[in-house]
């Protein structure tokens, strides 16, 4: 048991204990048999119980592990005071609370000495008392033993409660408590703790390709070499999945040295990405994690099979949270345009995240927030935001009404009440369903859940239109295409870059603009960049796009200007884009 535990476990049972037994002996012995040396007794338990709940960790250790066998033999020599054998019976059954005690908090060798003297004390004060034989002996020391066996194996169940069954190591919660007890000891002993999460790079892929088994062995073959490099001084164990957890006492000069000393000891193809985070003064436990979490994510963005440290400049859930709930998440827009033309047709709401006055890039802090289960939460707050500004929108002379589109993630659409919630926030701000275009990536279909699907109808039956974004970087099916219930088909940028000079051939993209055609599907193809490609989706039939070529994502206020019918408003003329 730690430090913390034990002052607290010894410190409440001399305090609490005492004022029971006064109020104990005041209720079965008569006051004249009481004598000085039971309130004597009394009052020191209660005084060392008080001292030690407020010294807490600034007593040694050996005080508390000392404490219990204290209580054992003032607790006998004040039976033995005692005549009654009703008060004895009554009083040397506290011992089972004593024996409960330290099968909790001694390792078995030290448990069973402590119950030796247990027992030991109730020999001695049955065989002192007149009358009191056999059962009387057989009734205390049971009611110990069962007292001491309950409370062990209570224990012991809390104690697999905090262990990962496939490696062995302690496990999310286990780790938890460990961290709180650290945290609160490292300001008296004045020593740094760093955390850091390791995580095994691209392990999905043994898990896909040689099956579940082989990734389980690979875990614990990878926990057992770790544990038994760090030995006992350093705190490890499995986060969860393919996520480890090291608490080590030092800076994070140290952990970074130490856990490059595990990566290379990965073998078979394996690779580890870590990220670190210093313990800060009156930081909880749940910030800490928070901080290495995002410098792991960091790592990972950037170039796996490294070690981050966490900055400032560093994005952390928290913080994310914190910028959602106070409306700083900023919704740009990049125009969906004609590409014979240049007409604006409508716009793509994008999140955009300001510090620092910089924008952050959507890579660096979007995984944060899916890691984190915030991506709901901000669909919802975008797509609001979003439909709030194109009710603003000028609309261009004989043009229809521009649309707005906006990304719907996993976690969104297997919610039942998307559907609902989007139509009554439509309701709600004054926007027309027929003008939302709702953006769904292939891998959110592939499964065909019901939920999905009915919250896809439910839109679909009001007037809003879906789309099927990044089109072919997915497990694209022909078959799914001609069977789900979709408007458009976005063509992933990665078919258009590869578009090079306007009379080129380019048969794979040939192809989705022919099935779409066939399928009577809308197509808008993203990353649009020069005018050759422009050029060649136009000779294609190709007749909406987006990209860098007719302008980025902007704010609402400068989009609404972008589309504006006023010939002097920048970079517009007459609600068309320039090439």
């Amino acid at each position: 048991m730690s430090h913390t535990l034990l002052s607290r476990c010894i410190g409440c049972l001399f305090g609490v204990g005492g004022a029971f037994t006064v109020a104990l002996a005041l209720m079965l012995v008569p006051a004249p048999e009481l004598t000085w040396f039971h309130w004597a007794t009394v009052v020191f338990c209660s005084a060392m119980g008080t001292t030690m709940l407020v010294l807490g960790q600034r007593l040694p250790l050996l005080a508390y592990q000392l404490a219990p066998a204290l209580i054992v033999v003032l607790h006998a020599l004040f039976v033995l005071q005692l005549s009654h054998p009703v008060q004895v019976v009554a009083f040397t059954s506290l011992l089972a609370v004593a024996a409960a005690v330290g099968t909790l908090m001694f390792l078995p060798v030290a448990a069973s000495v402590y119950l030796v003297m247990v027992v030991a004390s109730i020999t001695l004060i049955v065989v002192k008392q007149p009358g009191a034989g056999p059962s009387e002996w057989v009734l205390l020391v049971g009611l110990c033993a069962l007292t001491a066996s309950l409370v062990a194996t209570m224990a012991s169940a809390r104690e697999a409660a905090e262990l990962d069954v496939l490696t062995g190591l302690v496990n999310r919660r286990g780790l938890t408590r460990r961290l709180e007890e650290l945290r609160a000891a490292a300001p008296r002993r004045q020593q740094l703790l760093t955390l850091a999460l390791v995580d095994l790079d691209h392990f999905k892929v043994i898990n896909d390709t040689q099956g579940h088994l082989a990734g389980d062995q690979a875990l614990r073959a990878v926990a057992s070499s770790w544990a038994g490099h760090l030995g006992a001084g350093p705190l490890l164990g499995r986060w969860g999945g393919d996520e480890f957890a090291l608490v080590l006492r030092g800076d994070e000069a140290v952990a970074e040295e130490v856990v490059g000393r595990l990566r290379a000891l990965l073998h078979g193809g394996l690779s580890c990405t870590a990220g670190l985070a210093v313990l800060r003064p009156d930081e909880s436990v749940a910030e800490l994690l928070d901080r290495a979490d995002a410098a792991l994510y960091a790592a990972k963005r950037t170039q796996r099979s490294t070690t981050r440290r966490w900055t400032a400049e560093v994005p952390t859930a928290k913080t994310l949270m914190a910028a959602l709930r106070a409306g700083q998440i900023q919704v740009h827009h990049q125009p969906v345009v004609e590409v014979a033309t240049g007409v604006v047709l409508g716009s793509e709401a994008l999140a955009r995240w300001p510090q620092a006055g910089v924008l952050m890039p959507p890579g660096a802090w979007l995984p944060l927030a899916e890691a984190s289960g915030m991506m709901s939460e901000l669909g919802r707050y975008v797509a609001e935001r979003a439909c709030r500004d194109a009710v603003t929108w000028p609309l261009s002379p004989g043009q229809m009404p521009l649309s707005v589109a906006v990304n719907a993630c996993a976690a969104e659409l297997v919610e039942t009440d998307y559907a609902t919630y989007l139509l009554q926030m439509l309701a709600r701000v004054g926007l027309e369903p027929r003008r939302l275009v709702v953006e769904v990536v292939e891998q959110a279909l592939a499964e065909e859940s019901a939920v999905v699907l009915g919250n896809i109808a439910t839109l679909r039956q009001a007037g809003v239109r879906i789309a099927i974004d990044d089109f072919g970087t997915g497990m694209s099916s022909l078959r799914r295409l001609t069977r789900l219930p979709v408007d458009i088909v976005k063509v992933d940028r990665c078919f258009t870059s590869e578009i090079d000079s306007a009379d080129g051939q380019f048969p794979v993209l040939e192809a989705i603009l022919g099935l779409a055609s066939d399928l009577r599907l809308a197509v808008v193809v993203e990353g649009v960049e020069s005018r050759e490609q422009a050029l060649w989706l136009d000779r294609h039939g190709c007749r909406e796009a987006q990209g860098f070529l007719w302008s980025a994502a902007v704010p609402g206020s400068r989009f609404a200007a972008l589309v504006s019918s006023d010939p002097a408003s920048p970079g517009a003329v007459h609600g068309r884009l320039q090439m």
